[in-house]
Formats: structure tokens, sequence, C-alpha cells
């Protein structure tokens, strides 16, 4: 069983998240992003990425016949759920190199910690890096 490396874990998450954002941007360029957010579980098995956009919100509402705003916020609803998980490969294969049912309690909140403050970091570093744009582009957008 292998520790989780928050080093490693946060590169390969910044990698992901950076791929991602870009490879959305070039391939809907009259989408407004107003999230980008890390999908994972509460045991942070594995990671993948989802967006949400307004035009997207849109269709989504044309499909349900509703403007539910439950749905600004839902990533099973959002086409970009997991469009880019591909780019989390480095990140997922740190991941699965920690057997969480042969941890102790202790190990485990240890892992789940260190895991999603890998998470929070690589945001933080990106943002700091104006991956998400600037001034009110920056505002618009909600990093979870």
């Amino acid at each position: 069983m292998a520790n989780y490396n928050k080093r490693k874990g946060k590169e390969a998450l910044k990698g992901g998240i950076q791929s991602a954002v870009e490879y959305l941007r070039d391939k809907y360029p009259s989408e407004t992003f107003y999230g980008f957010a890390l999908f994972t579980t509460e045991s942070a098995e594995y990671v993948t990425f989802t967006a949400f956009g307004t035009n997207a919100l849109e269709e989504t509402y044309k499909s349900y016949g509703k403007r539910d705003e439950s749905l600004k916020w839902s990533p099973a609803d959002s086409p970009y759920h997991d469009e880019c998980g591909h780019f989390f490969a480095r990140a997922n294969a740190l991941i699965e190199q920690v057997d969480i049912h042969q941890l102790t309690e202790k190990q485990y909140n240890s892992y789940v910690k260190r895991f999603h403050t890998a998470c929070f970091e690589a945001f933080r570093e990106l943002d700091e890096e104006q991956l998400f744009g600037c001034g009110g582009q920056r505002e618009a957008i909600v990093l979870a």
C-alpha cells in the first residue's frame, strides 16, 4: 500500500485542470463558463472534472421543459461533466496506489485530508496564474 503524495497529486491535478479548461474553451468558444469543479467521492477514490456554462444550462432547461434552478450546479446534468476525465489519468493513477480499504481510520482521514488539500491548492495556484481570467471575467467563475 502506497502513501498518497500530496505534492505529486497537486501537480497532477493542476495539469489535469489546466488541460481541461483550455480544451473546453477551445472546443466551445461561444460558451460562457461560470463554474469549474473537481468531482470525486467522499472517500476520494477517483477524480474527474466538471464544468458549467450558460449555453449548456439553457439547453438543459429546454431538455427538462422547465427552468429548475437546481440544475445550475448539477454535475450529472452538465454536458461537460467528465468530458475531460482523460486529463486526470495521472491524478487517478496516484489515487489508485492507495488501497483505502487497508487503511486505519487515522490513515484514511489523513489520506482524504491530503487529497482534498491538493485539490484546493491546485485550484488556488492556477487561479493565481490567472487561468480562470482576471477582473470581472474571474469574478463570474466559481471554482469548487
